[in-house]
């Protein structure tokens, strides 16, 4: 009996001819890597690509939550003993001192590193996608600035650009837990926005729309229809709406608005606060700089 004709008894999904006896110098086999081990394995890592945080933070929160699990991805080792993939894995191994179970590869040729990671990369969106949400790419980019939020506060998430550290597994869970009652909500309001004037960004509208609807559904909705142009502007709507046609007009010549984003949300936040109050603002700026700064303003919820 062939050793495909096993594989088939095991797995009927196997289809492809086995064709390992062309590869005798190939291993291939599940273990269980210590710290320790995960050393000694780093220590052959000589013709790698740099160490990138972001990847190497969350698969750290993952293995320190004990979500790191086998999943087919293989650490690979040349014909010479050299790493060739798997120095994020086994970096977060030693730092965050857990072991973990992984399938090792040896024995590649060492010219093969460069189609190593070639391929399309799974992104939060196609997991979600995966899960079954419908509006899947509105869902993970407001989860994911829902998240940052969480994890920095409203000012921190609109100011700092990075990456979410959290593992893709927890971002996942995160919107699984939020979708209903805080993500899905969000999705036609600022559609209503973004539709109308281009340019301004998902994240921002979701972070802050995030905050506005705490003041209740009423004001949150009337808020929007004013923005959005479905019902009468009051004159600081009436400001913010040239202020997103000022960078929508910038995003069509340059390919990008004319407002930095911490603006906008500067900019978004005072029309706001004057709705709420009922201000009637007859100019809408905000100086982040020069000799007298202006502090980022503070969302107003209603009097208590």
């Amino acid at each position: 009996m062939t050793n495909n004709s096993v594989l088939q008894m095991s797995f009927p999904y196997v289809y492809g001819e086995n064709v390992e006896h062309e590869y005798p110098q190939v291993s291939v086999s599940v273990e269980r890597i210590t710290p320790e081990t995960a050393k000694k394995m780093l220590a052959t890592n000589v013709k790698n690509r740099k160490i990138k945080s972001v990847p190497l933070s969350t698969l750290e929160e993952s293995m320190s939550g004990d979500e790191w699990s086998l999943n087919g991805e293989s650490i690979i080792f040349d014909i010479n003993g050299n790493l060739l993939d798997g120095q994020h894995r086994l970096t977060s191994c030693v730092k965050t001192g857990k072991t973990i179970d992984a399938v090792i590869v040896r024995g590649v040729q060492g010219d093969t590193q460069d189609t190593i990671d070639s391929g399309t990369r799974r992104h939060l969106a196609d997991y979600i996608k995966m899960d079954g949400y419908k509006n899947y790419t509105d869902v993970s980019t407001i989860g994911k600035i829902l998240m940052r939020k969480a994890d920095m506060g409203i000012t921190t998430s609109l100011f700092d650009n990075n990456a979410t550290k959290r593992s893709i597994k927890a971002q996942r869970r995160f919107i699984h837990e939020q979708h209903d009652d805080r993500i899905e909500p969000l999705i036609q309001p600022i559609r209503l926005v973004t539709n109308r004037y281009k340019g301004v960004p998902i994240q921002l509208l979701g972070a802050l729309f995030d905050e506005f609807r705490k003041s209740g559904d009423e004001n949150f909705n009337e808020f929007v229809a004013q923005l959005a142009g479905k019902s009468a502007a009051c004159m600081p709507v009436r400001l913010l709406q040239q202020k997103f046609v000022e960078n929508a007009a910038d995003m069509r010549s340059h390919g990008r608005g004319v407002f930095k984003h911490s603006v906008l949300a500067a900019y978004i936040i005072k029309t706001w606060n004057a709705y709420m109050r009922g201000d009637e603002m007859k100019r809408l700026t905000f100086t982040p700089g020069g000799k007298n700064p202006e502090r980022f303003p503070e969302i107003f919820l209603g009097y208590e």
